[in-house]
């Protein structure tokens, strides 16, 4: 039997995951744009092993998603580590820009929804759920 807060999922939680789907959403719609740039600019192998790989990461990022939404540590700390690495790019998100203004906001707005969907699942009462007890 768990704990009353090994059931109730708080809020935040469920913002958080909600707030996840919404960037996976925003790269559904990015990733084509950025194949159609990459194919009018970049290298040929670039271009060919695109499609794999960003569905690779669509398909990683959506498997994070439901492990934390299950309430998962290791997702959420997985998740956050990728998010820390995101950030150490934030200059190529701003070259971005220079080629497409739409995909250089939509960038953005990932990073702001993903930093914040983190700061929800690292606080109060998000956190304290993810060290949920199970009675034995």
């Amino acid at each position: 039997m768990e704990t009353q807060n090994a059931v109730h999922k708080p809020q935040s939680v469920v913002t958080a995951v909600n707030l996840l789907w919404a960037v996976l959403a925003l790269e559904l719609v990015k990733t084509p744009m950025h194949y159609f740039h990459l194919s009018a600019t970049g290298p040929a192998m670039l271009t060919k092993n695109y499609v794999p790989l960003a569905m690779a990461g669509l398909i990683i990022l959506a498997f994070l998603i439901f492990t934390i939404s299950s309430g998962k540590n290791w997702a959420r700390i997985t998740l956050l580590v990728m998010v820390v690495r995101t950030l150490f790019g934030v200059s190529g998100i701003l070259d971005q820009f220079s080629w497409s203004p739409v995909h250089g906001i939509i960038s953005v707005a990932q990073v702001g929804l993903l930093v914040y969907a983190v700061f929800l699942l690292f606080t109060k009462p998000g956190s304290v759920w993810f060290r949920k007890v199970t009675a034995t």
